[in-house]
């Protein structure tokens, strides 16, 4: 079975062929420049030289003495002229300075940039300002009444904005489509044109309805698109849906090649749980004090929640302490983390930045050494993207590794048995970006073909790339990377260390006064100047690439063998004492600053302790005294008696004392004690009553008497006290009596009618001498003086109550 892999040619004569076709394409859009130079002069007598001198003086001026390249000159020419422009080339090779370059030469008009992310404008927006023009982010988080205004006073030279605000915010769209505004640009620019076909189907619709932003202009006002991935289909597309025609326009491809950035490919154990593929960006043994030097780097992943996790797994890695070098950078964070991080970042305090798509295009780092990629990406675009925030400064030796997972490798094995030439992989990845993995020829070569870069490519300053590397020197420590706490590793290859800041100022000036030095003693009476003895652009790589070590390595930085030879060991003992120094000097600065914090910490700690004291204590002074606390005891309620007529008896008051001797027979759920009447009366009543008992006592007539406010008591039940039921129509009557109402009670129970109760004390036993009070017109023996005749005519005692065995 064989395996169909996408090939690409590397022959010499293929290579030669796309060569001269691209020289061919070179001299035919010079000639459309050109002619729009003619037809510029014949229209208004423009002069090109002039034009050309002035934008180059101006652009030197703007960015303290730095010289345009000529093909920047062309790029700004030509839209000066009104040509359609398209740019390639490589991240950091200056494709963002053609943008502006034509207000040096125009500077009352205006130039619109899109631009896909909102940090990549407020950037350029930065940029731009610092070469002293007056340049704005438009989008959803800036866009004001304010700026609006400014805008339509034309304050604003350049206006870096998104395909969104152009196209669906209507106060902004009719800002930019009006008439005297439309007057005033010089270029719409669309930065990073490949999002117009990676974003514009599904993700970023706006950006396939860019072409429309031609209705908004006059026809001459031009269009340029840039991106340092664009290989021909997506070039053809671009073009299509700008409008743009290579008959008419004017193009640049410089290629996407970077010299100064190693690619490496390296082979996970696993996936999304193969975390330890990350390791080698720490020092996984360094002790908890370990002061650990990060290699500057970026680390993209296409999962939020995994890259989260590796913040997680690194940080555990490093020293307490370092466990800040490492930030995550995504989309969902918001503005002011995205600023702050990205400012870390480019200081150099974060040295390690976990990053999305969102960090991906146009973060102008100049000093990231190592690019990863975790897992493989959609495409060798997006891939060459992201490896292209490396090395942004060219004279940093740079590196991109790409973590390929085992299920790109893995093969799936067809349902059927029978042969086939197709291979189906269990991870489905681009074709070119599978060629560029699985190629054991150098990989710049299939990016070359990929991207049809057109010009010879430039030697690389450092290692080319792993398999290069494989077939020269089969046992580089950078084919094997490890841990830097693995003392079985070698040292770390070129990207592992450079001086910077305070570090590289210190080495250029020490590299100054010895060069000084020489010039002023040794070489005094020579002819030839100081620069001869060492350039000022060899010293400057000397001074920034610690890694240089000997002889060869200064030689090698482009110094000249003659002085490196009788120099260099010189310059290596005075740099590495100077290193060492350095790394003390830091290496204490960095304690006090902890010995300063803990200090700072333990004092704030105290002082709040203090502070929390004082609090208690002015609490506890102001504190009331103390409130008796109240009884839990439901308050006895207060029952009214309902009026109802008297019963016709003499009125006679009856105190009520309280008795409460009812032992233990009453039941736990009796109700709460009623309030009750001060006094019962009885009154005599010549009809029934409501009720009335077997007369006892007779006094007077035979009254009835009633019992009122006792109505809501339960039964009482008890084997000793037995009412019969009367015949219905049947009259009691009862002798005014005295009697103390028990709590608990209730005296309708006491109807004629048969029930069972407790043991009723004396106060309840009509007759019983207790229930005599002394109260005027009765006496304690008032029972004694009652006829007999009356006992017994009136009333007979039940003979079903046993009312001596109730007396106590």
């Amino acid at each position: 079975m064989q395996r169909e892999v996408f090939f690409f040619g590397f022959s010499t004569p293929l290579v030669q062929s796309r060569l001269e076709s691209h020289q061919r394409d070179a001299a035919k859009f010079q000639k459309i420049l050109e002619k729009a130079r003619l037809d510029a002069l014949k229209t208004r007598g423009y002069q090109s030289a002039p034009t050309r001198a002035r934008i180059r003086n101006e652009f030197t001026t703007r960015t303290q003495g730095l010289i345009a390249h000529e093909w920047q000159v062309n790029v700004a020419e030509a839209l000066h002229l009104g040509l359609d422009c398209s740019l390639i080339a490589g991240t950091g090779a200056g494709k963002t300075m053609p943008f502006v370059m034509p207000l040096f030469e125009n500077s009352d008009q205006i130039v619109v940039v899109i631009s896909p992310l909102n940090v990549l404008e407020i950037d350029q927006a930065s940029r731009f300002r610092k070469m002293g023009l007056n340049a704005v982010a438009v989008n959803g988080d800036t866009y004001t009444s304010e700026i609006h205004k400014e805008i339509e006073e034309f304050k604003h030279q350049v206006i870096i904005t998104s395909p969104d605000m152009c196209l669906k915010h209507d106060k902004f769209r009719q800002l930019i489509s009006t008439p005297a505004f439309a007057k005033k640009i010089a270029a719409f620019v669309i930065d990073e044109a490949h999002c117009i076909s990676q974003w514009g189907e599904d993700f970023r619709p706006e950006y396939s309805k860019l072409g429309t932003l031609r209705a908004f202009v006059p026809l001459h006002v031009p269009f340029l698109f840039a991106s340092a991935t664009l290989p021909p289909l997506v070039l053809e597309e671009v073009r299509k849906s700008l409008h743009i025609f290579p008959e008419s326009s004017y193009h640049v491809n410089l290629g996407t090649d970077r010299p100064n950035i190693a690619w490496f490919v390296q082979h996970m154990k696993g996936a999304k749980s193969d975390l330890d593929a990350l390791n080698f960006l720490v020092d996984a043994q360094g002790s908890e004090d370990a002061i650990i030097e990060l290699i500057q780097s970026m680390v993209f992943f296409d999962d939020i929640n995994l890259a989260m996790d590796a913040l997680e797994h690194l940080r555990d890695l490093l020293p307490r302490h370092m466990r800040g070098a490492i930030a995550l950078y995504h989309s969902r964070r918001s503005k002011r983390s995205k600023h702050i991080i990205m400012e870390k970042f480019r200081k150099g305090e974060i040295k390690i930045l976990l990053a999305t798509e969102a960090a991906g295009m146009g973060c102008d780092i100049p000093y990231v050494e190592q690019v990863v990629q975790f897992m493989v990406p959609t495409s060798l675009s997006i891939w060459m993207q992201r490896a292209g925030r490396a090395g942004r400064n060219f004279l940093v030796a740079a590196r991109a590794i790409l973590l390929v997972q085992p299920s790109v490798f893995k093969e799936v094995k067809a349902k059927d048995s029978a042969p086939t030439e197709n291979v189906t992989f269990q991870k489905s990845v681009e074709t070119a970006l599978r060629a560029w993995i699985e190629t054991e020829g150098c990989r710049r070569d299939i990016a070359d073909e990929y991207f049809d870069n057109a010009t010879v490519r430039s030697r690389p300053t450092g290692i080319c790339c792993d398999n290069c590397l494989r077939k020269s020197d089969p046992h580089h420590a950078s084919l094997q990377p490890r841990s830097a706490g693995d003392p079985s590793a070698p040292a770390a290859p070129s990207p592992s260390q450079y001086r910077r800041e305070e570090h590289l100022q210190g080495a250029r000036k020490l590299l100054t006064e010895w060069r000084t030095q020489l010039g002023t003693g040794l070489y005094r009476r020579r002819p030839w100047g100081l620069k001869a003895l060492m350039p000022d652009d060899v010293l400057t790589k000397i001074a920034t690439r610690a890694h240089l070590r000997s002889v060869a390595d200064f030689v090698g930085a482009g110094w000249s063998p003659t002085h490196a030879g009788k120099h260099g060991e010189q310059i290596v003992a005075l740099l590495s004492q100077y290193d060492t120094d350095y790394k003390e000097a830091r290496a204490e600065s960095i304690k006090r600053k902890r010995e300063e914090k803990k200090a700072e910490t333990a004092k704030r700690q105290r002082l709040a302790k203090e502070q929390k004291a004082l609090a208690r204590a002015e609490k506890a002074r102001n504190k009331p005294p103390p409130q008796p606390r109240k009884s839990r005891a439901k308050p006895r309620s207060t029952l009214q008696p309902t009026p109802i007529p008297q019963l016709t008896s003499p009125n006679v008051p009856y105190p009520s004392p309280y008795h409460s001797d009812f032992g233990s027979d009453f039941p736990d759920n009796f109700p709460e004690p009623l309030h009750l009447l001060q006094s019962i009366t009885a009154t005599p009543e010549t009809s029934q009553s409501h009720f009335s008992h077997p007369p006892l006592h007779q006094a007077h007539q035979s009254p009835s008497f009633l019992f009122h406010g006792m109505h809501s008591l339960p039964p009482l039940h008890h084997s000793r006290l037995q009412f019969e039921t009367p015949t219905p129509g049947s009259s009691y009557s009862s002798p005014p009596i005295q009697t103390g109402l028990p709590p608990r009670y209730d005296w309708k129970h006491l109807a004629p009618t048969s029930f069972y109760g407790p043991r009723l004390p004396p106060a309840f036993i009509p007759g019983h001498p207790s229930l005599i009070s002394d109260t005027p017109g009765t006496s304690a023996s008032h029972a004694n003086h009652i006829p007999d005749q009356q006992r017994s005519t009136n009333s007979e005692i039940h003979p079903s109550v046993d009312y001596n065995d109730m007396i106590p």
